[in-house]
């Protein structure tokens, strides 16, 4: 099963939606909370709080549940909340097993700090920091402290939570907060599309560069010409605009000189099953450190940073040719819950590097791309 830490452990960055839930259980199991310990350096009693979870995130079932605590009330999402002005907000990243109850299970949570390679990401753990927020309800970027170590306990007596957060800050201050009140929790859409609506994409403008890898990944059984297409303008002109990568596998009867065949290219759910002859586009696939590999959408800000992009998982790409253009016809769906559809078409010709004798820049593995992501796509082709 796939997992999400990657992405789910960006704690202030947040994921996707959360709002609500009930919970009628009168069940008290008697467990009591810890005393007050006293002076800290930071004592906070949050009034408020919203919930959400991702189920199944370590191999033993064990879920990932967040729960901002604020000073004020919130909107938004449990993973990307907004105050109702200026606040202090504990937020928490907690990982036990709900099964199928919805419901935050008591206990005693230890804080840590995220190992790289997640090592110690188990059960009854807390990844979590401490936020103030400003007064458009947003996270002050200067203010903002994860949790080193400490305790977060959890109690439960019917619909009520009492929650108490004493950690230590990796600033060396002390924590020391309470809730006392209701929590919903909802399941979160783990999905990378950050597409909200369909969209048809603006490619007008663009240029069309690509990249032909030859049988690339013959040495593991796959017999298929590899294609890789930038639909991306050139740096100096890159804000405000949109772009499209796509990652076709061709017949292997074909060569760079004949250029891109035409015809139509369905997303596939395996690329590992490709049979010599078939023509297929690759879904689209996020590394570890945010590159987008294959197929996807890209929006992209006046600075000239991706803002908005989804993978495409599911529909075609048409690619026909006429004289030396190509037109290039796609519908695919991203990644979310219901899926959003983003579509279009281009016109124009397609710069082609041939890559097969380049052997430095080759992709070793399909799980290891590194020079179709957006942001350097063209410095490869140039």
């Amino acid at each position: 099963m796939k997992k999400y830490f990657s992405m789910a452990l960006l704690l202030v960055a947040g994921l996707c939606a959360v709002s609500c839930g009930s919970d009628d259980d009168p069940k008290d199991n008697g467990k009591p909370v810890p005393p007050d310990p006293g002076i800290r350096d930071i004592r906070i009693e949050a009034k408020y709080a919203l919930g959400g979870y991702i189920q199944d995130v370590l191999e033993d079932g064990t879920d990932l549940i967040t729960v901002p605590l604020s000073t004020v009330s919130m909107t938004g999402s449990a993973s990307n909340p907004v105050t109702a002005g200026k606040a202090e907000v504990v937020y928490m990243q907690l990982l036990a097993d709900m099964g199928d109850s919805g419901r935050l299970p008591d206990g005693t949570y230890n804080a840590v700090i995220a190992a790289e390679d997640g090592s110690n990401l188990v059960a009854n753990v807390c990844i979590g920091s401490f936020v103030k927020t400003q007064a458009n309800g947003q996270p002050d970027p200067n203010a903002m402290i994860n949790m080193a170590e400490g305790k977060v306990t959890v109690k439960r007596s019917g619909t009520t939570y009492t929650i108490v957060v004493d950690v230590t800050l990796t600033d060396s201050q002390t924590l020391y907060c309470t809730f006392t009140g209701k929590i919903a929790f909802e399941k979160i859409n783990t999905g990378l599309s950050t597409l909200t609506e369909d969209k048809v994409v603006n490619l007008v403008g663009n240029p069309g560069d690509g990249i032909f890898s030859g049988q690339l990944y013959a040495s593991q059984g796959i017999v298929a010409n590899v294609w890789d297409i930038g639909i991306i303008k050139s740096e100096e002109d890159r804000p405000n605009s949109e772009a499209m990568l796509i990652s076709l596998f061709a017949p292997s009867t074909g060569t760079f000189a004949e250029g891109i065949p035409t015809g139509t290219y369905a997303i596939t759910n395996d690329p590992m099953k490709y049979k010599d002859g078939e023509k297929v586009c690759i879904p689209g696939e996020a590394g570890d450190k945010g590159e987008l590999y294959f197929t996807w959408y890209a929006g992209i800000t006046g600075k000239g940073q991706i803002e908005d992009y989804a993978p495409a998982t599911a529909g075609q790409v048409t690619i026909a040719k006429a004289g030396e253009n190509y037109t290039v016809t796609f519908e695919f769906k991203d990644d979310k819950d219901p899926a959003h559809t983003f579509s279009g078409t281009w016109t124009g010709p397609i710069t082609m590097k041939d890559n097969t004798k380049n052997p430095a820049s080759v992709r070793s593995t399909i799980a290891k791309v590194s020079y179709n992501k957006v942001s350097n796509f063209l410095n490869v082709i140039r």
